[in-house]
């Protein structure tokens, strides 16, 4: 089961931020006011690498943390927010849960967008896992 504690890996660490915020995990509703800041969650995965035969393989993806912040509110608190959770995935860092170990594998990354009732910035995180086997 390496992608649930690859994803419980990488969800523990988003938790231990702080300040905390309203966080929105895949296939849950959301249950706060929508003119409040509140952040999504979605783990994205990657074919799996497989570099030598009978050796394991290597899952890839990311987690993107989407940042939803009312229009109209500027940017500056949205692009604080995505710089703590860049800071706090820094490229090499390693987290872990049940025995699998998650690596960050690149900085993360920021990109802007707006839709007619939010501004978004999306927190690209991208992680690898080597699995034995």
């Amino acid at each position: 089961m390496s992608l649930v504690n690859i994803k419980a890996a990488l969800e523990t660490a988003l938790n231990s931020i702080t300040p905390s915020m309203p966080t929105f995990w895949e296939n849950m509703s959301i249950d706060e006011p929508l003119s409040l800041p509140m952040q999504q969650v979605f783990l994205i995965t990657m074919p799996p690498a497989n570099p030598e035969y009978g050796q394991g393989y290597q899952e890839r993806g990311f987690i993107q943390v989407s940042l939803r912040y009312p229009l109209k509110s500027g940017s500056g608190e949205a692009i604080a927010r995505a710089e703590v959770i860049r800071s706090h995935f820094k490229r090499g860092f390693s987290f872990s849960f049940s025995g699998d170990v998650v690596t960050i594998s690149e900085t993360p990354s920021i990109t802007a967008s707006v839709t007619l009732d939010h501004y978004f910035l999306a927190v690209k995180i991208p992680f690898y896992s080597n699995q034995l086997g």
